[in-house]
């Protein structure tokens, strides 16, 4: 549970008026609530993975390896 509370956390801090985070509206809408995190069914964690995964988060992440990890993930 402490990677869904963390990836919740990240979710609920996108800006559904950002202008990128605006198409996502829906899924940012959906999976800012805690109680969608608690029972992923495997279609739902596809949608998050197709829509959300790419968002810039609002929070500043400083660690690089991080960074770097997650640019690999999307080549």
């Amino acid at each position: 549970m402490d990677t869904a509370w963390s990836l919740h956390k990240v979710v609920a801090g996108m800006n559904v008026y950002n202008f990128l985070v605006r198409p996502a509206r829906q899924w940012v809408e959906t999976f800012s609530d805690w109680t969608a995190w608690r029972h992923l069914d495997p279609e739902q964690a596809t949608d998050i993975g197709r829509h959300l995964a790419g968002l810039q988060p609002t929070e500043r992440d400083e660690d690089e390896d991080a960074k770097r990890f997650d640019l690999l993930l999307r080549l």
